[in-house]
């Protein structure tokens, strides 16, 4: 949909940069991924119907107000509206800055927000939806989840392989839980002299000017 090179999210940690355990992408090990279940979509769809006493449901969208947060969230829109009729959602999309305040003050119904980092570590992806996250702005809280989280915090006598393993158990039940839903996996488009050597677009972190050159 974006055609810049994006692709859908296996977990909230990226692929393509992290290795597991076993020396293979990091994602490998976390399970099936975030797998399609219209069906159990409908069946929540019909609960909520039920609690709330009503056939016609409006949410909000909070979206970020630039070109590709915006295709976002009209996909998503037409999306859940064909799988669930009965369900309206209208997008509102703001200044970047001010969707924050609006997470912060927990002024919103549901929105999309991205994530990066500066270093290849999964556990700042991971804290995303830790208890007291600095982005986890719905306050989600999960025993099992935090309790992993707590293990990986604590590295006393932890392997760096033991501590990639409880990162992908991690994955794997933030995958089943979804106290955050990851959408997909972001990518940006370069174009670059076939004179120059030396640069690179790393996944996590900045590519470096000070070591490219001329040919």
């Amino acid at each position: 949909m974006l055609k810049d090179g994006s692709q859908p999210a296996k977990s909230i940690v990226p692929s393509g940069e992290v290795k597991g355990s076993n020396g293979k992408d990091f994602n490998t090990q976390v399970g099936n991924g975030l797998a399609y279940n219209a069906t159990k979509a409908k069946a929540y769809f019909k609960l909520a119907q039920k609690e709330l006493g009503k056939k016609k449901i409006t949410i909000q969208l909070l979206t970020a107000d630039t070109d590709a947060y915006k295709a976002v969230g009209e996909y998503i829109q037409a999306q859940a509206q064909k799988v669930l009729p009965g369900l309206t959602i209208s997008i509102k999309s703001i200044p970047l800055e001010q969707e924050i305040s609006a997470f912060s003050d927990h002024n919103y119904q549901f929105g999309t927000l991205g994530w990066s980092t500066d270093f290849p570590d999964p556990i700042d992806y991971l804290n995303i939806a830790a208890k007291g996250g600095q982005i986890n702005f719905t306050n989600w809280t999960n025993a099992k989840y935090q309790k992993v989280i707590d293990q990986i915090n604590d590295t006393n006598g932890q392997t760096a392989a033991q501590r990639v393993k409880l990162q992908q158990k991690a994955a794997k039940i933030l995958n089943q839980e979804q106290g955050v839903t990851p959408l997909y996996q972001y990518a940006s488009v370069h174009l670059v002299s076939s004179d120059l050597k030396g640069l690179s677009y790393p996944l996590i972190g900045y590519q470096k000017y000070e070591y490219v050159s001329w040919k």
